[in-house]
């Protein structure tokens, strides 16, 4: 009797670029096809897109570039970056033509981020840079941290770009200048002189920590719809209507995080939820086929009195984590259920509080006024654990 040849289907590959509902009809007919792939490393040349300071389409220009695609590296002519170095990779469409956006960290001290807005030869070839990138910083984030494929997809997803269009600014370093590309993701607001540009002229972070060009007000000034961010390094004030409700949407929703976590898969991941498994003696219950993959995946179901217990009511530190936690809930996840149970946790805990006579003050106004409190804490920069 003859043998069958019988075939396992293809599993679906968690790191591959899956298409989002506002993508251009041209990435998902393309993104959605079933590609086969090539081994790493892989070597493409592809056109790097410029503009010699225009902003018509038809001054567009590209130039050859040399793209290499390792398993711990990505070399783009000749400047290698280390695989966790790169900060996203997406699909752009420009004129109708499908083109990569690629945002790594640079390795210099002048510049922080470097953008290549690159032109594949033709759709599979787009297809196949974005997705090895993506597989190479899936398998980076499997062996770093050791999580489960479906919290390695969300945090090799979690830095994206939220805007993306040419605005009206004023930008105190850059006074002759009176419209600048502007691109915003969960750490960066970034000001180019046109969207091909490889490094911003201007970069203003969202983290947690001071620094001269972290962000330390955001401002709305109601008489004239302009929103205003203010750092020790720079003053911008952005003035264009066209796209401001769009704007304000991303900026309100972007709230302020770590550095670390943009820079360090494991930080990244533990502020995602993942916590390491702490084997005891025996075998593990959570250990499969593999033995080193082992893992637990912690839920958590909202800052509860519980999960806030072994807080010190006394320490000025413990009281503004408080804060930033609850303001992180309002501002990006716009759970005000959560936030409404982490604020009745907060006022427990901290009504033992015998140091600060204004903190037991704070504490005394209503669940609702505390939320309303820190909601324009948020807006205006302010403090109000002082």
């Amino acid at each position: 009797m003859a043998s069958v040849d019988i075939r396992e289907p293809k599993k679906e590959c968690l790191w591959q670029y899956k298409s989002q509902t506002d993508d251009h009809p041209l990435i998902k007919e393309l993104f959605d096809r079933h590609h086969e792939y090539p081994d790493t490393p892989a070597r493409f040349t592809v056109g790097l897109v410029s503009s010699e300071g225009s902003k018509s389409s038809s001054d567009f220009t590209t130039e050859p570039l040399e793209i290499e695609i390792g398993i711990q590296d990505l070399v783009i002519s000749g400047k290698s970056f280390r695989i966790d170095c790169v900060r996203y990779v997406i699909p752009h469409v420009i004129e109708n033509t499908l083109s990569l956006l690629i945002s790594v960290r640079s390795t210099s001290e002048n510049s922080y981020s470097i953008s290549y807005t690159v032109k594949p030869a033709d759709g599979y070839e787009a297809v196949c840079i974005l997705n090895l990138i993506r597989k190479s910083m899936f398998s980076k984030i499997i062996k770093e941290v050791g999580c489960d494929p479906e919290l390695a997809v969300k945090a090799m997803n979690f830095n994206q770009l939220l805007f993306d269009e040419n605005l009206e600014c004023s930008v105190t370093t850059q006074p002759d200048v009176k419209e600048f590309h502007v691109r915003v993701d969960k750490e960066l607001l970034c000001f180019y002189l046109n969207q091909f540009e490889p490094v911003p002229c201007v970069e203003l972070f969202f983290w947690k920590e001071r620094g001269n060009n972290v962000i330390e007000r955001v401002m709305m000034i109601n008489e004239t719809g302009e929103v205003r961010f203010e750092s020790e390094a720079a003053t911008v004030l952005i003035k264009d209507q066209r796209y401001m409700d769009k704007f304000k949407s991303v900026i309100s929703s972007n709230s302020s995080k770590s550095r670390e976590i943009f820079q360090d898969y494991s930080s990244l991941a533990k502020h995602l939820g993942f916590q390491p498994q702490v084997q005891g003696p025996g075998p593990s219950q959570y250990q499969g086929e593999d033995q080193s993959g082992w893992y637990e995946q912690r839920k958590y179901p909202g800052n509860s009195l519980e999960e806030m217990i072994g807080l010190d009511p006394d320490d000025p530190v413990h009281f503004r984590k408080c804060l930033e936690d609850l303001e992180e809930k309002m501002m990006k996840e716009q759970r005000y259920d959560i936030a409404l149970s982490h604020v009745q946790g907060m006022k427990q805990i901290f009504a033992a509080c015998t140091s600060s006579s204004s903190l037991q003050n704070l504490l005394k106004n209503s669940d609702l006024d505390l939320l309303k409190m820190v909601y324009l804490r948020s807006w205006s920069g302010s403090s109000m654990d002082s």
